[in-house]
Formats: structure tokens, C-alpha cells, sequence
């Protein structure tokens, strides 16, 4: 009994201390955002997200589940295990960086953007500087100790976000969003040295942990390429689609819808994982009820922000944003309906994860990115733009109704909550796009 309230006691310090400090994160970004779109132009949004699409798929596309099984593993705080693990990232940065010098020119003839050369081949010294990075970023939520992790990465983003609007206001110049996230990386990797507990650091390679990393990893490794593809990858896709104007118009309104998302993934890897691989390794049985109880509070805190969202977005943007930005309203509108759908698959897939199973995590996401990409792109041959995001919102239901068939089997599931969401989402949905004028 006594383990089992410490254990709750710590979930709920390190929720609300992820919570507090992703918040101020996010908030950090939104005010930013809300400067920088007042100095730059849409345009350099676009360009950004076409940066961001291939930085984060080239991360993704070599992600060998270092952190997740650092935290899952029995060996999660061994020193050679952790030692090695670190070896292997700081190889694979370097090598990222080298891909992302080699793809930058072809991307630039492919987008008719002659910008995104330079941009993309400086932008890969990122993944440089994450390599780097203390593996007590892992182990700190192993041990659900999140205060000084969240701190660091706190502190870094502001570094970072202050050197973007200086450098915006003084030059204009879509290189000020790499130069700062650049230093707010660097930053943020010194950071986590000097201030996060951990053993000392130094470069080794012991072959039975390299293949315990990889024998776990190998399953998050193919499903970390399918993610890319069905989340990221999704706005490399629309860049193929819509001008840069417009690609920058749904990232801004994608960030607006996807404030609850975010959080919510944020919360999913850096608290519900951890808990679940804890309960995985000290008390099987108990995963399955244990991801029911906190699906059905999270629901309950996130879906009516969702809703609230999807229908003040026009009240959000008038607000916010000059006329330019106006088309972002009806954008948001429905994307913030996607992210309420997108919301209830959250939690299956890491409870799959902290078992091991992460060959059924693999298949859930493949399914999912189908689903997604495909309803995007007959979206838009069937309706332009708009067409685009609500094909996005049928993909994420049809991706938790594939999450759900899987639960359902694991006995993961209440029929009358999954009911009960489904129906708040669709009165609100139905509210706010016919208050948009989009049904």
C-alpha cells in the first residue's frame, strides 16, 4: 500500500509540474509567435515548416528508442548501459548532420525555394548539439523526477525565443528562427549537464548493451518513420500541394489547435510511459486498468479545451493576428476537432511500449499514417485546402478507431466513455464549424 501511494504521489507531483512547465513553454512560443508574425511575413512560416518537416524527419527517421529504453530497461541506470547509449547518440548526430548537408540542395530545387540550401545544411548542426545531450533527460522521468529537467528545458527555449526576436527585429529575416533554435539547443544541452543528476559522462561502446538498445528499439525505430510520415511529414506533404503562404497560414493554426495536443503528448511520454514501464516492471497486471483511470481523466481535462478552441478561433485570431493571418480561423477551426480525435488514441500505444510490445505499437501507427495521408490527400482533390484539413480530421478518427480495435482485445476499454467522447466531439464539432460557416 505503502509503494502504491508513493507511486501516485509522484505521478501527480510530476504531472503538474510537466504540465506547468510544458505550459510555460507553450506560452513562451505563442507569445513569440504572436511577435514574430508581427515582424516577419507568412511566407518565412512556410519556409520554417519546411526546415522544421525535414529536421524533425531526419531525427525520426534514426530513432533507435534511446530514451524509451533507458527508461523501460532494468539496466536504465547502470553506467556502461547509459554510456553506451550516449555513444551511440552522439554518432548519430554527426551522421544527421551529414544526410541533412547531402538532402538541403535537392530539397531547394523541390520546393523552388533556393533559401532552404543554406538553411537546411546549418539547421543539421541541431541534432549535433541534441547528441550530445545528458541522458538524464531519460532517467529523470524513470525516477519521475521532473523539476530540474523541466527547468532546463525551460530556460533553454527562452534563451532561444529571445535571440529569435532580436535577430527578427533587427534583420527581418527567416534566418533569426534558425539561429535561435540553434542557440536555444546549445543551450539547453549545456544546461542539462551542469544542472540534471547523473554519472559522469564519457564515450563507450559495450556490445550487450548496444543490443538490448536495439533489440528494443528496433520496432520504435520502423514506427518512428512511420510517425514522421503521419504527423510531421504531413506538412511536407501539403508543401507539394499549396504555396508557402498557405502552408504558412496551417502551420500558425496548427500550433493554435494543437495547444492541448501538445501538452498531452507531453504528458503521455514524459509521465504516463514512465508510470507504465514502472508498473510493467514491479506489478504486472495492473497496466491495462491503469491506462483506463488516466485516459478517462485526461479526457475529461483536454476534449472541452478542444471544443472551446475549435469555436472561439475566429474571436483567437482577430485578436491576435492583422488581416493577413484571417484565413487561420476556419483553419483552426478544424484542426482543433483533429487534435480532440487525435487525443483519444493517446495512452494505448504507450501502454504497449512499457509491456515491450512495441511490434503492436509499430502496426497501431502504420494503420494510423494511412489512414492520415491518404484522407488528406483525397480531401484536397475533393476540396481544396479545406478539403486538406478535414480530410486530416476523418484520418485521426479512423486512426482511433484502429487504437480502439487493439484496446478493445487488451480489454482496455469502457464502451460508455468511448461513447460518451465521441458524442461531445461531434455536438461540438457540428457548433463550431456551422458558427465558421463550414457546414
Amino acid at each position: 500500500m505503502t509503494t502504491t501511494k508513493s507511486l501516485k504521489s509522484k505521478v501527480i507531483s510530476s504531472s503538474i509540474i510537466s504540465v506547468l512547465g510544458f505550459g510555460g513553454t507553450q506560452g513562451l512560443r505563442f507569445v513569440a509567435n504572436l511577435i514574430l508574425a508581427r515582424i516577419l511575413f507568412p511566407e518565412a512560416f512556410g519556409i520554417m515548416a519546411i526546415v522544421n518537416v525535414i529536421d524533425i524527419g531526419l531525427t525520426m527517421f534514426s530513432d533507435v528508442g534511446i530514451h524509451p529504453a533507458i527508461i523501460q530497461s532494468k539496466r536504465g541506470e547502470d553506467h556502461d548501459f547509459l554510456n553506451t547509449a550516449w555513444t551511440i547518440q552522439i554518432v548519430r548526430g554527426f551522421v544527421l548532420w551529414g544526410v541533412a548537408c547531402l538532402i538541403a540542395w535537392p530539397a531547394s530545387v523541390i520546393y523552388g525555394q533556393e533559401i532552404l540550401f543554406p538553411l537546411i545544411s546549418i539547421s543539421g548542426l541541431i541534432a549535433v548539439m541534441d547528441g550530445f545531450q545528458s541522458t538524464a533527460v531519460a532517467t529523470a522521468p524513470r525516477k519521475l523526477q521532473l523539476g530540474r529537467l523541466t527547468l532546463v528545458r525551460t530556460v533553454g527555449q527562452f534563451i532561444g525565443i529571445l535571440v529569435m526576436i532580436v535577430l527578427a527585429w533587427l534583420y527581418q529575416s527567416v534566418w533569426s528562427l534558425i539561429i535561435g533554435t540553434l542557440v536555444g539547443t546549445f543551450a539547453e544541452t549545456i544546461l542539462g549537464h551542469l544542472f540534471l543528476p547523473s554519472h559522469k559522462h564519457k564515450l563507450h561502446f559495450e556490445l550487450r548493451a548496444a543490443r538490448e538498445l536495439f533489440n528494443f528499439g528496433q520496432w520504435i525505430f520502423l514506427a518512428t518513420l512511420v510517425t514522421f510520415l503521419g504527423s510531421h511529414g504531413l506538412r511536407a506533404i501539403q508543401g507539394l500541394y499549396v504555396s508557402t503562404h498557405t502552408l504558412g497560414l496551417i502551420s500558425i493554426a496548427a500550433a493554435l489547435a494543437g495547444v492541448f495536443l501538445e501538452v498531452t503528448h507531453h504528458l503521455a511520454s514524459s509521465v504516463i510511459f514512465p508510470t507504465l514501464s514502472h508498473i510493467a516492471r514491479e506489478r504486472k497486471g495492473d497496466v491495462g486498468s491503469t491506462i483506463m483511470k488516466i485516459r478517462k481523466r485526461l479526457l475529461l481535462l483536454t476534449l472541452p479545451g478542444f471544443v472551446a478552441l475549435s469555436l472561439a478561433s475566429g474571436l483567437i485570431v482577430s485578436i491576435l493576428y492583422d488581416e493577413r493571418y484571417v484565413d487561420v480561423a476556419q483553419y483552426m477551426a478544424i484542426l482543433s476537432i483533429g487534435g480532440a480525435l487525435e487525443t483519444l488514441a493517446i495512452g494505448f500505444n504507450h501502454a504497449y511500449l512499457a509491456l515491450g510490445n512495441s511490434h503492436i505499437h509499430f502496426r497501431l501507427t502504420v494503420l494510423s499514417t494511412l489512414a492520415r495521408i491518404l484522407c488528406m490527400i483525397a480531401g484536397f482533390h475533393m476540396g481544396g485546402v479545406i478539403g486538406m484539413l478535414f480530410g486530416l480530421t476523418i484520418g485521426a478518427l479512423c486512426a482511433y478507431l484502429f487504437s480502439l480495435a487493439f484496446a478493445h482485445k487488451s480489454g482496455w476499454i469502457n464502451p460508455l466513455h468511448e461513447a460518451a467522447s465521441l458524442a461531445f466531439i461531434a455536438i461540438g464539432a457540428a457548433l463550431s464549424w456551422n458558427l465558421h460557416g463550414l457546414v
